[in-house]
Protein backbone atom coordinates (compact mmCIF):
# COMPACT_ATOMS: atom_id res chain seq x y z
CA UNK A 1 0.00 0.00 0.00
CA UNK A 2 2.81 2.43 0.83
CA UNK A 3 4.24 1.84 -2.66
CA UNK A 4 1.15 3.39 -4.23
CA UNK A 5 1.08 6.58 -2.15
CA UNK A 6 3.92 8.31 -4.11
CA UNK A 7 2.30 7.28 -7.40
CA UNK A 8 -1.05 8.62 -6.20
CA UNK A 9 0.55 11.94 -5.19
CA UNK A 10 2.26 12.29 -8.58
CA UNK A 11 -1.02 11.67 -10.41
CA UNK A 12 -2.88 14.08 -8.13
CA UNK A 13 -0.30 16.85 -8.62
CA UNK A 14 -0.22 16.26 -12.36
CA UNK A 15 -4.00 16.55 -12.65
CA UNK A 16 -4.02 19.69 -10.53
CA UNK A 17 -1.43 21.37 -12.73
CA UNK A 18 -3.30 20.56 -15.93
CA UNK A 19 -6.64 21.77 -14.67
CA UNK A 20 -5.10 25.07 -13.57
CA UNK A 21 -3.65 25.73 -17.03
CA UNK A 22 -6.74 25.12 -19.11
CA UNK A 23 -10.49 25.34 -18.88
CA UNK A 24 -12.81 22.76 -20.31
CA UNK A 25 -15.31 24.16 -22.79
CA UNK A 26 -17.37 21.51 -24.59
CA UNK A 27 -17.02 18.33 -26.69
CA UNK A 28 -13.44 17.63 -25.49
CA UNK A 29 -12.36 21.18 -26.34
CA UNK A 30 -10.38 23.21 -23.83
CA UNK A 31 -8.74 26.64 -23.73
CA UNK A 32 -5.26 27.31 -22.32
CA UNK A 33 -5.04 29.77 -19.43
CA UNK A 34 -1.83 31.63 -18.62
CA UNK A 35 -0.51 32.01 -15.07
CA UNK A 36 -1.65 35.63 -14.81
CA UNK A 37 -5.20 34.87 -16.00
CA UNK A 38 -8.21 34.05 -13.85
CA UNK A 39 -11.57 32.59 -14.76
CA UNK A 40 -14.02 34.88 -13.01
CA UNK A 41 -17.62 34.27 -12.00
CA UNK A 42 -19.97 35.82 -14.54
CA UNK A 43 -21.96 38.53 -12.77
CA UNK A 44 -24.98 40.35 -14.18
CA UNK A 45 -22.73 43.36 -14.80
CA UNK A 46 -20.21 41.29 -16.81
CA UNK A 47 -23.00 39.63 -18.79
CA UNK A 48 -24.70 42.98 -19.55
CA UNK A 49 -21.38 44.50 -20.64
CA UNK A 50 -20.72 41.53 -22.94
CA UNK A 51 -24.19 41.66 -24.48
CA UNK A 52 -23.84 45.40 -25.07
CA UNK A 53 -20.57 44.80 -26.92
CA UNK A 54 -21.97 42.13 -29.21
CA UNK A 55 -25.41 43.72 -29.71
CA UNK A 56 -25.93 42.51 -33.30
CA UNK A 57 -25.15 38.91 -32.26
CA UNK A 58 -26.38 38.67 -28.68
CA UNK A 59 -29.19 36.22 -29.27
CA UNK A 60 -26.79 33.74 -30.85
CA UNK A 61 -23.74 33.82 -28.52
CA UNK A 62 -24.43 33.34 -24.81
CA UNK A 63 -21.46 34.06 -22.54
CA UNK A 64 -19.85 30.84 -21.30
CA UNK A 65 -16.60 31.96 -19.60
CA UNK A 66 -15.06 35.28 -18.55
CA UNK A 67 -11.29 35.55 -18.11
CA UNK A 68 -9.34 38.44 -16.60
CA UNK A 69 -5.63 39.04 -17.11
CA UNK A 70 -3.22 41.90 -16.56
CA UNK A 71 -4.88 44.86 -18.32
CA UNK A 72 -7.18 42.72 -20.48
CA UNK A 73 -10.37 40.70 -20.49
CA UNK A 74 -11.55 37.75 -22.54
CA UNK A 75 -15.11 36.61 -23.13
CA UNK A 76 -15.76 33.09 -24.42
CA UNK A 77 -19.16 32.37 -25.89
CA UNK A 78 -20.63 29.30 -27.51
CA UNK A 79 -22.89 30.26 -30.41
CA UNK A 80 -25.99 28.19 -31.07
CA UNK A 81 -28.46 28.11 -33.95
CA UNK A 82 -25.87 29.90 -36.04
CA UNK A 83 -23.19 29.25 -38.59
CA UNK A 84 -19.72 30.61 -39.17
CA UNK A 85 -20.87 32.36 -42.34
CA UNK A 86 -23.72 34.06 -40.42
CA UNK A 87 -21.34 35.39 -37.74
CA UNK A 88 -18.75 36.61 -40.24
CA UNK A 89 -20.97 39.43 -41.50
CA UNK A 90 -21.85 40.84 -38.06
CA UNK A 91 -19.38 43.43 -36.81
CA UNK A 92 -19.21 44.95 -33.35
CA UNK A 93 -20.87 48.28 -32.60
CA UNK A 94 -18.72 51.39 -33.04
CA UNK A 95 -15.73 49.48 -34.39
CA UNK A 96 -13.09 50.27 -36.98
CA UNK A 97 -11.55 47.11 -38.46
CA UNK A 98 -7.74 47.10 -38.38
CA UNK A 99 -7.16 43.46 -39.44
CA UNK A 100 -9.37 40.79 -40.95
CA UNK A 101 -8.81 37.13 -41.81
CA UNK A 102 -11.50 34.78 -43.07
CA UNK A 103 -11.25 31.08 -43.85
CA UNK A 104 -13.68 28.20 -44.05
CA UNK A 105 -13.05 27.27 -40.39
CA UNK A 106 -12.49 30.60 -38.61
CA UNK A 107 -12.92 34.35 -38.69
CA UNK A 108 -10.46 36.72 -37.02
CA UNK A 109 -10.90 40.48 -36.73
CA UNK A 110 -9.08 43.21 -34.85
CA UNK A 111 -10.99 46.39 -34.03
CA UNK A 112 -10.37 49.70 -32.37
CA UNK A 113 -13.25 50.97 -30.30
CA UNK A 114 -12.23 54.27 -28.74
CA UNK A 115 -9.01 53.46 -26.84
CA UNK A 116 -9.68 49.71 -26.68
CA UNK A 117 -7.98 47.17 -28.90
CA UNK A 118 -10.60 44.51 -29.50
CA UNK A 119 -10.11 41.09 -31.06
CA UNK A 120 -12.83 38.76 -32.21
CA UNK A 121 -12.20 35.12 -33.16
CA UNK A 122 -14.91 32.72 -34.31
CA UNK A 123 -13.76 29.12 -34.86
CA UNK A 124 -15.70 26.19 -36.25
CA UNK A 125 -14.64 22.90 -34.64
CA UNK A 126 -16.46 19.95 -36.15
CA UNK A 127 -20.13 20.95 -35.86
CA UNK A 128 -19.59 23.38 -32.97
CA UNK A 129 -18.59 27.05 -32.96
CA UNK A 130 -16.44 28.87 -30.40
CA UNK A 131 -16.51 32.67 -30.03
CA UNK A 132 -13.72 34.62 -28.30
CA UNK A 133 -13.79 38.37 -27.68
CA UNK A 134 -10.68 40.01 -26.18
CA UNK A 135 -10.21 43.61 -25.04
CA UNK A 136 -7.18 45.55 -23.90
CA UNK A 137 -5.83 49.09 -23.85
CA UNK A 138 -2.33 47.70 -24.41
CA UNK A 139 -1.16 47.47 -28.00
CA UNK A 140 1.55 45.05 -26.84
CA UNK A 141 -1.04 42.65 -25.38
CA UNK A 142 -3.03 42.96 -28.59
CA UNK A 143 -0.02 42.08 -30.74
CA UNK A 144 1.36 39.30 -28.53
CA UNK A 145 -1.60 37.61 -26.84
CA UNK A 146 -4.51 38.26 -29.15
CA UNK A 147 -3.09 37.78 -32.62
CA UNK A 148 -4.75 35.09 -34.71
CA UNK A 149 -2.06 32.43 -34.24
CA UNK A 150 -1.75 32.94 -30.47
CA UNK A 151 -5.48 32.61 -29.90
CA UNK A 152 -5.90 29.58 -32.16
CA UNK A 153 -2.96 27.82 -30.44
CA UNK A 154 -4.71 28.20 -27.08
CA UNK A 155 -7.60 26.00 -28.26
CA UNK A 156 -7.05 22.29 -27.55
CA UNK A 157 -9.01 19.44 -29.07
CA UNK A 158 -8.68 16.17 -27.22
CA UNK A 159 -9.23 13.02 -29.21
Amino acid sequence: MKKYIPLFLIVLISCSLNSRNEISLFNNISFNIYDNEYVTTITDSIKDNYLKKIEPKKKQIPLFRYIEGDDYTMYIGIPFNSSLSHLIGSKLNGSTITALTDSSTYKYEEYRIDSLHTTELVVQIDKSILYILCETKSENAQNCLFNKDSLIQRINIKQ
